[in-house]
């Protein structure tokens, strides 16, 4: 296979393993947060939560009960919200924080090297790292360790020892089971993979010759019989199919056996690998990177614990380093720059990455045949569906690889991406970012473009009609979204589409019966919780048609002149959109008193606030009505007895908050890769935009223009049955 030129996920003569991001706590997580379809699973939703943040990166995560311990590369931790070196603590390698509030726990074991892996007692109990360190607190302690989970203090009767780095963990009721680059365990010859006693420490039988490559991944069957191992080997015991990056294995003797997922996936060698396993009683979950010629895959798959066989696999390019399974879903974590294999987003110019990509925990589907050059074929295979979360991640700095998040974990109520990140959803978040399911998230994430970056388009296609065109809004976690087209500040038309960030469909509506004139439009968008931005509004004139036979917006409001309980209204500047003339206006003060007229006064028996509604009729028989509130007070009594007026209310100044940063430029290039399949062009999109959030303390944005002094509480079109004209909506996709 041709090299492909782009970011390399291996540094020269250095091999980059991951770790199994890992859970251990109940049921596996809930997965768009208000789906449009009933079979559509719901994922968490996109708003980031409070967590604490580290100077380095994170390579494993693992969540027992309501802590979550980090593993990884970083010297200091900070709370959510600090600026790098400020509320800093010392943190080497591993630290723990609270699930539920983000908070830092006290948990401070002071490794002296790399966390690359962490997995609990089945019991809870215990908590096992591996890495590259040779001490914990200043005990010796060579690149395994065990921990107590109530109290965090190392466990003294556990102290295996390997002759160089883990890289991934399992675990059974009996056995720790370790895979990495090392060649021996407690003084017994373990190519790169061994198991240990999990009440001692002992080395077990439990063992096998992968060759041509270290082990990234292992993970265990729910009925401890069974053993997944992953990685970059080339061969195991001799055999490559099982053996070629995968292989499954008797979990007592390291015997292999049927694994039929490895004739199609097939990444090993020196430019190719598994990167990471995980799994639930519903199968195993599988992530790969291939930058070569000795791998042909760089998503993610499942395959059943009898043997192997694929249930769904992803065709999307860009390798993937870490999934969690979920009951409803997939959330995986990588540098995905296309998914048009599975109906997914194409490739952008300049190249744009998704760096959150969730998927369907079932098969939808079927792989489409590859037409991108440079890429393996998947076609007829089946796969998930897609998912609508899509926050967004920027790269960090700290590996020098271009990365962002590296691991992703999850438990029924959250989703825990950890990495080299800088930047979360436009704000400043460090190497750890917690997302939860609707109920319990914030719900904000709405709708993302406003102002000039949202603005209709208006042609007049007859006399008397507009049609109002527009690009779809998107949403980082609802695909659903609706519509209100806003003529004058009043909606007139409502639709709903679907979008996301990388489909974003053209919906129009033309409004009729329109007399001669100026017209101006504006479109208001809402998620389904509630999130609403506006555009920038657009003018259109359009030329005398037919008598217009229905009012559209609300005209000037009338004026209100209140002296003490009296109060004179005067509806002169009143008029009808259509430019027929008003022939009747009644009046209805809100305490039962009505008026008849275009001036009219009244008198309230008593202070207090009341709505006045001014109904005028035109003489096409088309109804205004128009709602303002008005505040009536009584006179003061005569000669009133002095009083001490209160001390004035101290105002607090607002301080704006300085405008956060708007992520990354994801890098561009091509990757060259042979293929048997015929290429054919591919379509160049423009990269998504995504304007930068305003600032924290900025105020928010209207849900409509401003009004005049006095503000319509309600204002209303009646049409008369008999005129009534019906706009058409189109689509246009």
């Amino acid at each position: 296979m041709v090299s492909r030129a782009r970011h390399s996920l291996l540094a020269l003569g250095t091999v980059v393993v991951l770790a199994i991001a890992a859970t251990f706590t109940g049921a596996p997580a809930l997965a768009d947060t208000a789906p449009p379809d009933a079979g559509t699973p719901a994922t968490v939703a996109a708003d980031a939560l409070p967590t604490p943040q580290i100077n380095g990166v994170v390579w494993a995560q693992l969540i027992v009960g309501d802590t979550v311990y980090v593993g990884g590369e970083f010297t200091r931790a900070r709370p959510a919200g600090s600026a790098a070196g400020v509320n800093e603590v010392v943190r080497n390698n591993l630290l723990a924080y609270t699930l539920s509030t983000g908070v830092l726990t006290s948990f401070n074991p002071n490794v002296n090297g790399a966390v690359r892996a962490l997995v609990a007692a089945t019991d809870s109990s215990r908590v096992y790292a591996g890495g590259t360190f040779t001490s914990v607190g200043g005990v010796s302690r060579y690149r395994l360790a065990a921990f107590t989970a109530s109290s965090g203090a190392l466990v003294t009767s556990w102290a295996p020892q390997v002759n160089g780095r883990v890289s991934a963990l399992g675990i059974s009721n009996t056995a720790v089971y370790a895979g990495g680059a090392f060649t021996s365990a407690g003084g017994q010859a373990r190519p790169y993979m061994a198991s240990f006693a999990t009440s001692n420490g002992a080395v077990q039988p439990w063992k096998g010759t992968p060759a041509g490559g270290g082990v990234n991944a292992i993970t265990v069957s729910p009925d401890g019989t069974k053993v997944i191992v992953g990685g970059a080997f080339t061969s195991y015991n001799g055999g490559t199919n099982p053996g070629y990056g995968m292989v499954a294995t008797n979990a007592t003797t390291g015997a292999p056996s049927a694994w039929k997922v490895n004739s199609v996936v097939r990444n090993g060698g020196a430019k190719a690998a598994i990167l990471s396993l995980t799994s639930t009683s519903a199968g195993v979950f599988g992530t790969g990177y291939d930058f070569g010629s000795t791998g042909n895959f760089e998503g993610t798959f499942r395959a059943t614990w009898a043997d192997g066989t694929i249930t769904w696999l992803e065709d999307c390019h860009g390798d993937t380093y870490s999934a969690a399974p979920t009951n409803d879903v997939v959330y995986t974590t990588g540098h995905t720059h296309y998914c048009g294999n599975i109906g997914g987003f194409g490739e952008t110019t300049p190249r744009s990455y998704h760096r959150t990509v969730s998927f369907s925990m079932n098969a939808t589907g079927t792989v489409a045949t590859n037409t991108v050059p440079g890429y393996s074929n998947f076609g007829g295979k089946p796969r998930p569906s897609l998912l609508t979360f899509y926050p967004d991640i920027n790269t960090g700095t700290y590996t020098g690889q271009g990365q962002g998040p590296w691991t992703v974990t999850a438990n029924s109520q959250y989703v825990l991406y950890g990495g080299e990140f800088t930047i979360v959803n436009n704000k400043k978040q460090q190497g750890l970012v917690r997302f939860a399911v609707s109920a319990i998230a914030p719900d904000k994430e709405g709708p993302r473009l406003a102002g000039a970056d949202f603005v209709p388009t208006l042609t007049t296609p007859s006399s008397g009609s507009v049609t109002v065109a527009w690009t779809s809004n998107y949403d980082r976690d609802n695909e659903l979204l609706t519509y209100a087209v806003q003529r004058g500040g009043v909606t007139v038309k409502t639709l709903t589409g679907r979008s996301m960030d990388w489909k974003r469909p053209a919906l129009s509506w033309t409004e009729t019966g329109l007399a001669g004139g100026t017209y101006s439009y504006r479109i208001k968008v809402t998620d389904p919780f509630g999130n609403t931005k506006t555009g920038n509004a657009a003018s259109v004139t359009v030329a005398n048609g037919a008598a217009a036979k229905r009012q559209a917006a609300p005209a000037p409001a009338f004026q209100a002149t209140i002296t003490g309980l009296d109060v004179a209204v005067d509806a002169t500047s009143v008029t009808s959109a259509s430019g027929a003339p008003i022939v009747s206006y009644a009046w209805d003060f809100g305490d039962t008193a009505t008026a008849a007229g275009v001036t009219a006064g009244h008198r309230y028996a008593q202070a207090g606030s009341y709505p006045v509604t001014l109904t005028a009729t035109d003489a096409d028989g088309v109804k205004l009505s128009i709602t303002q509130s008005v505040d009536v007070t009584a006179p003061p009594a005569e000669n009133p007895a002095p009083k001490i007026d209160p001390a004035p209310e101290q105002a607090v100044p607002t301080v704006p908050s300085p405008q956060e940063p708007t992520g990354d430029t994801p890098a561009t290039g091509t990757v060259p890769k042979p293929s048997t399949a015929t290429p054919s062009p591919t379509p160049s999109l423009p990269a998504p935009v995504d304007p930068a959030e305003p600032p924290a303390d900025s105020p928010a944005e209207p849900a409509d223009p401003p009004a005049p002094d006095v503000v319509p509480l309600e204002t209303t079109v009646e049409l008369p049955a008999e005129d009534a004209v019906t706009p058409t909506a189109t689509t246009a996709r």
